[in-house]
């Protein structure tokens, strides 16, 4: 199944931000990074969707991405 992407217009609208201001995140590393498709720059609608559930936690976002979810949610980690 392909990615849905997004652009700035659109990520801005999820996160209540102008486009200027997501670009300046963008630029800071304070918001997911985006991906370059040619020419075109955009988001994957699931980094951002990510980035909102944890609160816009740059530090909790990046560790998701890196290790995956944390055992504790729904999954037993006794045998």
């Amino acid at each position: 199944m392909p990615a849905v992407l997004l652009t700035a217009q659109d990520v801005a609208a999820a996160l209540q931000l102008s486009p200027r201001q997501v670009w300046r995140m963008a630029a800071s590393g304070t918001i997911p990074p985006p991906i370059r498709l040619g020419r075109a720059t955009r988001w994957r609608a699931a980094d951002v969707a990510l980035f909102t559930e944890l609160d816009g936690d740059m530090a909790a976002y990046t560790h998701v991405r890196n290790f995956g979810r944390r055992a504790s949610r729904g999954r037993s980690s006794s045998s």
